[in-house]
């Protein structure tokens, strides 16, 4: 989620994020009159248990600390809330790949800084092969193994769509620097302790397919803080998102990758899915809660 005051107030994007996030400020040249911390008893995190970040002029914060400053870094260029959203999203991509990443999808709830409103749906859409009995074992009861992991689990993909038409429609600076940082990011990085953890509690996932435990499993054992994860094919992916926007994930390689996974893991999207999939802009629910507005995602 990400708060930006002034004239980078205020978008909300929802970035694929679980578990604690993690924030980088954009100090500017003053601090707060004021940065004393007052907590309520009943919450879970008190003063002491962590330090807090703060900034005069605007923060990111994601689930990954590296995201997080790749964020502040395009404050820093002077790109808005959605040029910090795009790139933040592409970043966790690398860092945070069970909950961010270009296979997935997700929403997107924007306040500008002239008050334009938006909501933008980038969730995943079933593939046009899909039944409604497709989950159903033998027994007509529905198998998690086949819903929750692997290929025939996977919906058509909303994050680049989303991404790209956010972009389109708000950004301010390039596209394909925006998405540098998760190309430099793919080609080589330094696990650090949150990614080591995720890969440790995942093990037994990521062993389960050739490809994810050639990519992230060090032999058959997750990587420690200190070694180096490399992800070639991402960047690559990235290289062509870069260059060709969303049309070089959802058509050209990219897409003929994906349905040649598909054929060969049993799953059923395919590049007509994929090229035919939009992302869509909704109208904002608006309300009011003790004198403040409040604009959120529509059903």
């Amino acid at each position: 989620m990400l708060l930006l005051r002034r004239a980078l107030l205020a978008a909300l994007p929802l970035l694929l994020a679980g578990g604690t996030p993690s924030p980088a400020g954009f100090r500017g040249a003053a601090a707060p009159p004021d940065t004393t911390l007052r907590f309520p008893s009943k919450w879970e995190f008190q003063r002491g248990a962590m330090a807090p970040v703060i900034a005069a002029r605007g923060m990111v914060v994601s689930t990954d600390r590296v995201a997080s400053e790749v964020g502040a870094e395009i404050l820093r260029r002077n790109g808005n809330a959605v040029d910090v959203a795009v790139a933040v999203h592409f970043a966790l991509a690398v860092v945070n790949p069970e909950a961010g990443n270009i296979g997935g999808g997700g929403f997107m709830v924007l306040r500008m800084a002239d008050g334009t409103t938006a909501a933008l749906d980038f969730r995943e859409a079933a593939p046009k092969g899909a039944t409604r009995d497709m989950y159903l074992n033998a027994a007509g009861n529905v198998s998690d193994s086949l819903s929750l992991v692997g290929h025939l689990a996977s919906g058509v993909p909303g994050s680049v769509a989303g991404m790209w038409e956010a972009h389109r429609r708000f950004g301010k600076l390039p596209w394909a620097e925006l998405v540098q940082p998760a190309i430099n990011l793919a080609e080589g990085i330094v696990i650090h302790e949150r990614l080591a953890g995720s890969l440790r509690r995942n093990q037994a996932a990521l062993l389960r397919f050739p490809e994810t435990s050639r990519i992230f499993l060090k032999g058959v054992s997750a990587p420690l803080v200190g070694d180096r994860l490399v992800q070639t094919d991402l960047a690559e992916t990235f290289r062509r998102i870069q260059q060709s926007g969303a049309d070089g994930f959802y058509k050209g390689r990219t897409a003929e990758l994906i349905e040649q996974e598909m054929q060969r893991g049993h799953g059923l999207i395919t590049r007509e899915d994929l090229a035919s999939y939009r992302a869509v802009w909704r109208d904002p629910v608006r309300f009011t809660y003790r004198g403040n507005t409040i604009i959120s995602m529509p059903p």
